[in-house]
């Protein structure tokens, strides 16, 4: 696992996502990407937003409204 990966993992956690739902994940994406690879499929490995500037999975920046409903 990549410096990158773990970090997007460890930043999920830190926004409330649960750490076994996502080791579950990491699990059955090794299993698949094993199933295929033994298939002979070829799966590349897709480098992650750190990697090539896609802010497409970073959180949203957080509105300044205030919260009271006044602009």
């Amino acid at each position: 696992m990549t410096r990158e990966s773990l970090a997007a993992l460890v930043g999920l956690c830190e926004l409330g996502v649960n750490p076994e739902a996502l080791a579950q994940v990491v699990k059955d994406l090794r299993a698949e990407k094993k199933q295929m690879s033994e298939a002979d499929v070829h799966v590349p490995d897709v480098p992650g937003p750190a990697s090539t500037g896609d802010r497409s999975l970073q959180p949203a920046p957080r509105s300044s409204r205030k919260s009271d409903g006044s602009k």
